[in-house]
């Protein structure tokens, strides 16, 4: 090996090494399973899987009703489930997290990024519900990023769960819309609540009937009949 061809080499074992020891992108678990790819109502992603800019359309309706056979656009049942810039609208309930480790990111960097014209999640009556069996769950932004919500009845519900993260969000109702009658609530109005915290005590395990160890920082949130934020 002559001097040149050496230092050519030795360049090169140099810029393998630098690439190696750059920051994370900020990208989780490596690249998507998909990537802007459109399903149908009811969707149930594997465990461990990774989807970036998911798109489900259950309906047209600007005011789905709140059934007890609710049309769903995401069912998270299995483990580890990561959601980036989604587009989910129109459901009874945007997404039904009933497994561990879910995140829904709002990543300013990436494909299918939202804004307050055209949001990830609208028009669900419940836009994102963790239930039994929900823990270790986040929604946060990347990059600077923001997760837009606009017109959900209510837009984040947590009924079970712990360890969970809810920030970097940006939710409102600008207008009212006749969203079906609650009992107490009827007529043109707008949202019930932004994020709604109430453990519901038949959601939870029998060894720890509590809602606990859940963080709720740097939400946006208005447009609301009751209040942004319920705890």
């Amino acid at each position: 090996m002559n001097k040149k061809t050496g230092l050519l080499f030795a360049w090169m074992i140099l810029g393998v090494l630098l690439v190696g020891c750059l920051p994370w992108d900020g990208s989780p678990r490596g690249e998507p399973d998909t990537t802007s790819q459109t399903f149908g109502e009811g969707w149930t992603p594997e465990a461990n899987s990774v989807h970036l800019n998911p798109r489900i359309s259950c309906s047209a309706d600007p005011t789905p009703a709140n059934v007890a056979n609710a049309v769903r656009g995401v069912n998270v049942v299995n483990a580890n489930v990561v959601l980036i810039n989604p587009q989910i609208k129109g459901c009874s309930v945007g997404i039904l997290v009933r497994a561990d480790g879910f995140e829904l990111l709002a990543d300013k960097s990436r494909a299918g990024y939202a804004s307050a014209a055209s949001p990830a999640i609208q028009s669900n009556y419940r836009g994102v519900v963790f239930d039994r069996g929900a823990f270790d769950y986040e929604i946060k932004g990347l990059n600077e990023g923001e997760l837009f919500m606009r017109n959900n009845y209510i837009p984040i519900n947590l009924q079970a769960g712990y360890g969970c993260l809810i920030s970097d969000t940006d939710i409102d109702h600008p207008n009212p819309l006749d969203w079906d009658s609650t009992g107490r609530l009827s007529g043109s109005r707008r949202a019930k609540v932004g994020i709604k915290a109430r453990a519901y005590y038949n959601l939870l395990p029998v060894s720890d009937r509590s809602l606990h160890d859940c963080v709720i920082r740097s939400n946006d949130v208005a447009g609301f009949e009751e209040e942004g934020i319920s705890l």
